[in-house]
């Protein structure tokens, strides 16, 4: 264990004394152009560039400048509707990289494969600083304190997420929530990844395990609601949750009983970490408030599917709005940034 700590003491010295480097590199940049590419080594983004001629259409030899297509590629990524210009870079660029992907003889090929599959804007961070790390390394220009940086942290903060997920197991599997709820699926692994896709930053370390736990509860009552509750157990559970009072629970099957108290147990913890810490009360109460909001749209679904009637658009839009998650998880990760802090 000792020669561990040292170890991650030592990584983390080197991590420093090169992150220092990288940033007297940036002062030492005596070209605009120079610190321009510095950043788009470390953070994998393209510049926008004028493509067309004076007819509005791309030219030809940006075919041939194949950092010229990969930003304006990436760059497409962001266009919204009405945007033809990026309608249109986006179906030529994207033509381009397909023929470049599937010539093994250019050397650009591995990195337009990886682009068409997981643009830069639409995948997580750590797993493409990982794939370009590998690139960077083979191209003949790269810089040599910035390679040894990147892996450098890289693999520090490879340590701190495996260390935050066997927290995040030895939590799981102390509960037993799954031996209770053998009917739900177990997607604490899944639900991890889910949370560092969020933020992965070490400072946000406690964060992570935070909205990690909110995520598989959301999973099991996602399973609860839709394929093994009665429309009675629902209600009062629903009921329940709406209360937020551990009394009256009695009534509940066993199952619901171990989950419910689980929620309010992790719900509490939050409470206790954030709300001391930061004063900031108002934000746990918004938090509490989606949760029950997820269940009242949970069961307004289990409803529908248990009376067989099929909902207008508008209807079903304006509950799938809150059952997708996307609030409870926005709630709980603001909130447990606020705190900050590492396991």
């Amino acid at each position: 264990m000792k020669n561990q700590e040292e170890e991650e003491e030592m990584v983390m010295k080197q991590v420093q004394e090169h992150k220092e480097e990288v940033r007297r590199m940036f002062g030492a940049a005596e070209k605009c152009s120079e610190t321009l590419s510095l950043i788009d080594s470390i953070q994998r983004l393209g510049i926008f560039n004028k493509f067309t001629n004076e007819r509005g259409d791309f030219k030809e030899s940006i075919k041939k400048d194949e950092a010229g297509l990969l930003s304006s590629y990436e760059a497409s990524q962001l266009r919204m509707r009405g945007e033809k210009i990026l309608d249109e870079a986006l179906a030529f660029t994207t033509i381009q990289l397909e023929a470049m992907a599937m010539d093994s003889t250019s050397s650009f090929s591995e990195e337009a494969k990886y682009a068409l599959k997981r643009p830069v804007y639409k995948t997580m961070p750590r797993f493409m600083s990982r794939h370009y790390i590998s690139l960077y390394n083979n191209n003949p220009s790269n810089n040599n304190v910035l390679l040894t940086f990147a892996k450098l942290d890289y693999n520090s903060l490879q340590q701190l997420f495996r260390k935050e997920l066997s927290e995040l197991s030895r939590w799981w599997k102390d509960m037993k929530l799954q031996e209770q709820l053998s009917f739900a699926r177990d997607r604490v692994v899944e639900c991890y990844v889910w949370a560092l896709g969020v933020d992965y930053e070490p400072k946000h370390s406690l964060a992570r395990i935070i909205l990690a736990k909110v995520i598989a509860f959301i999973s099991l009552l996602d399973d609860m609601y839709d394929v093994y509750a009665t429309l009675d157990e629902l209600q009062l559970f629903t009921n329940a949750i709406e209360r937020w009072d551990i009394t009256g629970i009695e009534k509940f099957p066993n199952y619901m009983k171990v989950l419910y108290e689980a929620i309010l147990k992790h719900y509490g913890e939050i409470e206790q970490v954030t709300c001391k810490e930061n004063n900031t009360p108002f934000a746990f109460d918004y938090a509490k408030e989606r949760m029950k909001r997820q269940c009242k749209a949970y069961l307004m679904e289990a409803k529908w599917f248990n009376e067989g009637y099929i909902p207008t658009m508008e209807e079903y839009m304006e509950v799938a709005i809150t059952s997708a998650s996307y609030y409870v998880f926005a709630s709980i990760a603001l909130l447990g940034k606020k705190h900050g802090g590492q396991i």
